[in-house]
C-alpha cells in the first residue's frame, strides 16, 4: 500500500510539474507575440494633400510614435508617391504589398480626411469632419480594419478640432488592433494546394471553372453612399471539389464596409464546383463587383 501511494504522489507531483510548465510556456508565448507586434514598424500615409489630411496624419502619427516604432511621415509618403497608385484608397493586395516594400514597414495606416456640410431633420446645417482610416497589413496586403471617425459641429473649424482631438482615442483604438493583425500576417498567403484559375480561365479548354447557380450582386453600405464612394473589390474565392467555398480573400480593398458585402453576397451563392475530364477539383477564382458613385445634390 505503501509503494502504491508514493506512486501516486509522484504522478500528482509530475502532472503538477506539467501543469505549471504549460502555463509558463503560454505566457511565454503570449508575451512574445505581443513584444513581436510592438516592434512591428508603422507607416500613416495621407495621399491626398492639403492642410486638414496632413494636419491629421501628423497627429495620429504623434500618438502611435509614444508606443510603437514609426517611419518618418514625409519619408513614407515619398517613398509611396513613388509608386503612382492611381486609387491609393482603393489598392490591389500586390500595390500595397509594394507600398509596404519601399517604405520599409510592416503595418501601412492610410488616412482620408474631409470636412462636409451636412443637414438632417434634427439640424437643418451642420459640418461634419471625417477621418476615414484604412489599417492595412504588408506582407499580405490585405485592408485588415476600416474605420471611420467623425466629428459633427456648428462650423468647419470645430468640427475638425473636434477630430483633432479624437486622434488619440483613434489611436488607442489601433494599437489594441495590432496583436490580432500580427497573427493574421504570421499566417498570410494563399493555400497553395488550391489551383488558381482567376487569371486563365477561358485558356483549358479541358478545364470548367467554378460556377454560380445564381449570381447574387452585393449592395452598397450606407457609408459608401454617404461619402460618394466609388470603388472596385476584387475577392478570390476557394471552391472546393463538392461546390463548398473553404476561403475568400478580398485582394482588392476600399473600406466602408464594401468588402463585407461582397464577401456575404459571395457565400450566399450556390457553386457548381470545377471539373477537368469528368472529375470535380477545387479551384480559386477572382470576382470584381463595381460599385458606382451616385452623385449627391446639396440643398442650401
Amino acid at each position: 500500500m505503501r509503494l502504491r501511494s508514493l506512486d501516486t504522489m509522484e504522478k500528482k507531483h509530475i502532472t503538477a510539474k506539467m501543469i505549471v510548465f504549460g502555463a509558463f510556456a503560454a505566457i511565454f508565448l503570449l508575451l512574445f507575440c505581443v513584444t513581436t507586434a510592438d516592434a512591428q514598424r508603422i507607416a500613416v500615409i495621407s495621399p491626398e494633400k492639403g492642410t486638414e489630411p496632413e494636419t491629421y496624419a501628423d497627429r495620429l502619427l504623434g500618438h502611435l510614435s509614444d508606443r510603437h516604432r514609426t517611419v518618418e511621415r514625409s519619408a513614407a509618403e515619398a517613398a509611396f508617391a513613388s509608386l503612382s497608385i492611381a486609387t491609393p484608397f482603393n489598392q490591389t493586395a500586390g500595390e500595397t504589398r509594394s507600398a509596404g516594400n519601399v517604405i520599409g514597414a510592416d503595418i501601412l495606416i492610410f488616412v482620408k480626411v474631409e470636412t462636409q456640410r451636412r443637414s438632417s431633420f434634427e439640424k437643418p446645417k451642420y459640418f461634419e469632419s471625417s477621418a476615414a482610416l484604412f489599417l492595412t497589413g504588408a506582407r499580405s496586403g490585405e485592408l485588415f480594419h476600416f474605420e471611420l471617425r467623425k466629428a459633427e459641429k456648428d462650423t468647419p473649424e470645430e468640427a475638425f478640432d473636434a477630430l483633432l482631438t479624437d486622434a488619440e482615442t483613434a489611436a488607442d483604438a489601433i494599437t489594441s488592433l495590432i496583436p490580432d493583425l500580427y497573427r493574421k500576417e504570421l499566417n498570410a498567403g494563399p493555400d497553395a494546394n488550391i489551383e488558381d484559375h482567376s487569371r486563365s480561365a477561358g485558356q483549358d479548354k479541358t478545364t470548367r471553372p467554378p460556377m454560380p447557380y445564381r449570381q447574387i450582386k452585393p449592395t452598397s453600405t450606407g457609408e459608401a453612399f454617404l461619402f460618394g464612394i466609388h470603388a472596385t473589390i476584387d475577392a478570390e474565392a476557394d471552391i472546393d471539389a463538392n461546390g463548398t467555398i473553404s476561403d475568400i480573400r478580398v485582394v482588392r480593398w476600399a473600406g466602408y464596409g464594401l468588402e463585407k458585402a461582397v464577401t456575404d453576397a459571395i457565400r450566399k451563392m450556390t457553386w457548381r464546383p470545377a471539373e477537368r475530364n469528368g472529375k470535380n477539383l477545387p479551384m480559386r477564382v477572382m470576382l470584381r463587383y463595381n460599385f458606382t458613385k451616385i452623385e449627391k445634390t446639396e440643398k442650401n
